[in-house]
């Protein structure tokens, strides 16, 4: 049984190592097809040794399976592109590294914007118009408001938490005065009079 992924895994070795050439897809024909020799070779062995091939067998229907798989998975991997680019174009994958502009428009295809798609903006200061990817919230170009898209308000500093962990850290230690009540003070010095005339 470990013989059916490592067989998988040998064949979509070489689709990724020759992927989108006609080599690829030559392994990967081989790979289904040395599948379906073993199921045929499996059967004409049962039919010889039993005398008939009624039922398929558990066997078969793994040689199957094994079959969709790498055919599957194999035809995706010979698909892959041969490079993967830095900064591909969102419209032809074409690799926008190294342009001047962060998000240019590409020069194979022409979209524009084509690293990151873009939002249309209003400043909340001057209502200019902006285009910027989403998320962005940047200094306005003509009015040079800060955070021109929406308001940045500070951090409130925490107050629930910390009040918790007081309100426990008390019940768990309370405080006790290291002093005397005020009527017991007068007790005493009443009791130390009375007993040294």
């Amino acid at each position: 049984m470990v013989l059916f992924p490592l067989y998988a895994v040998f064949i979509w070795y070489f689709c990724f190592r020759w992927r989108r050439s006609w080599v690829g897809g030559v392994a990967l024909f081989l790979g289904v097809l040395g599948v379906g020799v073993l199921a045929w070779v499996h059967r004409m062995l049962t039919i010889a040794f039993s005398g008939d091939f009624v039922n398929p067998m558990l066997f078969q229907l793994l040689l199957a399976a094994e079959a969709g798989l790498v055919l599957f998975v194999g035809g995706f991997v010979v698909l892959l592109p041969m490079e993967v680019a830095d900064l591909p174009c969102r419209g032809c994958s074409y690799d926008l590294a190294g342009l001047e502009v962060d998000n240019p428009t590409c020069p194979e295809c022409g979209m524009v914007h084509a690293a990151r798609k873009v939002h249309r903006q209003v400043c909340r200061g001057c209502g200019g118009e902006m285009f910027l990817v989403r998320g962005d919230n940047p200094t306005c170009p003509s009015c040079g408001i800060v955070h021109a898209v929406r308001e940045v308000r500070p951090e409130r500093p925490p107050v629930v938490f910390p009040a918790i962990v007081d309100a426990l850290r008390w019940l768990r230690h309370p405080r006790t005065s290291r002093y005397k009540a005020p009527q017991q003070q007068h007790a005493g010095r009443d009791a130390e009079d009375r007993g040294h005339p």
